[in-house]
């Protein structure tokens, strides 16, 4: 899959997009990607948008909730 792909689904995280981002899931998106960055990953998109379907969606497909992003806590924490 395209890195286009993995910043889509993060960016989709972020719009609420659900459906999209199962899609780009299951076509190979890399849903941890944006380690190291500021921005995070789709999992972290999601909670700052306060999208909770999205967040167990991606929980589901494995997005790993235990990875922080650039100066930041971790992704399950920025619910609180």
């Amino acid at each position: 899959m395209h890195h286009l792909a993995d910043g889509c689904a993060r960016v989709l995280s972020c719009l609420g997009k659900q459906e999209v981002v199962r899609a780009l899931a299951g076509a190979g998106a890399r849903l941890d990607y944006g380690v190291g960055t500021e921005q995070g990953t789709a999992l972290h998109a999601a909670v700052l948008a306060g999208h909770d379907g999205v967040v167990r969606e991606l929980l589901e497909l494995g997005a790993n909730p235990n990875i922080k992003a650039s100066g930041c806590t971790h992704g399950s924490d920025w619910g609180r």
